[in-house]
C-alpha cells in the first residue's frame, strides 16, 4: 500500500494540517470539508510519497521540530501562512529523502 505525507494549508484561517495517509484524495476531502464549516473557500496541499515506516517517522519529526508552532489541543495543526507552509513541504521532503538514506528506503 502506497502511503504520503500531506501538508494542508488554509490561508483565511492561517493554519496549517500535517499528516500521513494511503489516500490523499479522501483525506483532502475530509479536511476541506472540516474547513468549509469554519468558513475556509481554498486550500493549498501538497503530498509527497514514502513507504508507511517513513511516513510515519517524517510526521513525528515534524511534530516534535515545530511543537512551538501548534494549535492547542492538536500536534498536526499548526499556526502559520504561506512562508509557513512552504517550509513544512520543504522539511517534508528532506526529511523523507534523510530516513531513505538512513534506513534504505525509497521515496517517490
Amino acid at each position: 500500500m502506497k502511503y504520503c505525507n500531506y501538508v494542508v494549508y488554509m490561508p483565511r484561517l492561517r493554519q496549517i494540517k500535517i499528516g500521513r495517509t494511503s489516500n490523499a484524495e479522501r483525506r483532502f476531502n475530509e479536511i476541506g470539508r472540516m474547513a468549509s464549516r469554519l468558513g475556509e473557500a481554498e486550500m493549498s496541499c501538497m503530498t509527497s510519497q514514502a513507504p508507511k515506516g517513513i511516513a510515519t517517522i517524517t510526521e513525528t519529526e515534524l511534530r516534535r521540530k515545530y511543537c512551538a508552532l501548534a494549535c492547542n489541543g492538536g500536534y498536526e495543526w499548526f499556526s502559520g501562512d504561506e512562508s509557513s507552509f512552504a517550509m513544512f513541504c520543504e522539511e517534508t521532503k528532506l526529511i523523507q529523502q534523510q530516513l531513505a538514506v538512513a534506513l534504505g528506503g525509497v521515496c517517490a
